[in-house]
């Protein structure tokens, strides 16, 4: 974004510039474009209440482009499969965001003082949900894996810290898609084309323990079902 509006008066965008951007970016990635498209938004909604060279949100006359919502399941076998080729970080991020239905930027913010008593408490980015998800002896697995591949003891310490620092994003990116490499060398039988945001999708989809609503902390049913992937087995007629 920066490079083609950073130079630019922010009161001299208009929805034309927005709509030519989207459709180059688009060339590429059209998700991509589609998030750019709501960064750009939620940056012009903030100046309109603040600057008074900023006087609409041109970003909300253009469209965004379709998207199918992704309906890939993680099996057991491919999820497994990934595991097992993950340096120890990435196999507590995987594990953390399987246990507790948690995204990936709501596991790499988890911090030490975030273990309580009863679990780990987690607050949803996207919606605001707070939770203590209980702990259970794989959660405190995962927990307890970060931990071990870091020095620092302060409460305040990520828990999936990398050289003293938080895990960021983008590295978690490049060690998942080369687990993913190396589990398709040796499992060539298996398909590896989904994302770590799809974890969370195996998680909610295999839950069978109650309220899957409750569990995965969205707060429309719709939302539930959008996550819970799982083919349903029912009878076939005689």
């Amino acid at each position: 974004v920066l490079p083609v509006f950073g130079k630019m008066s922010r009161g001299r965008i208009t929805a034309i510039h927005i709509r030519k951007y989207m459709d180059m970016r688009g060339t590429k990635s059209t998700t991509r474009a589609n998030r750019e498209h709501s960064f750009m938004s939620k940056v012009f909604s903030w100046g309109i209440q603040r600057k008074p060279d900023i006087k609409e949100n041109p970003c909300r006359k253009v469209n965004k482009f379709p998207e199918k919502p992704r309906t890939r399941y993680i099996t057991d076998a491919e999820y497994q499969a990934v595991l097992i080729q993950a340096p120890p970080l990435l196999q507590a991020a995987m594990e953390i965001s399987y246990c507790c239905a948690a995204r990936q930027g709501d596991v790499l913010k988890l911090r030490r003082q975030d273990q309580l008593e009863e679990g780990l408490y987690i607050r949803q980015s996207k919606t605001g949900k707070e939770q203590i998800k209980r702990w259970t002896p794989r959660l405190r697995n995962a927990v307890n894996l970060a931990l071990s591949q870091q020095r620092a003891v302060s409460s305040a310490v990520w828990i999936l810290a990398d050289n003293g620092g938080t895990l960021s994003a983008d590295k978690l990116r490049k060690l998942y898609s080369r687990a993913k490499q190396q589990a398709q060398e040796l499992n060539p039988d298996l398909r590896f084309d989904f994302t770590f945001h799809d974890i969370k999708a195996k998680s909610i989809s295999d839950y069978d323990k109650g309220d899957k609503r409750n569990f995965s902390g969205h707060k429309s049913d719709a939302q539930v079902a959008d996550y819970d992937r799982r083919p349903t087995v029912v009878d076939a007629l005689d």
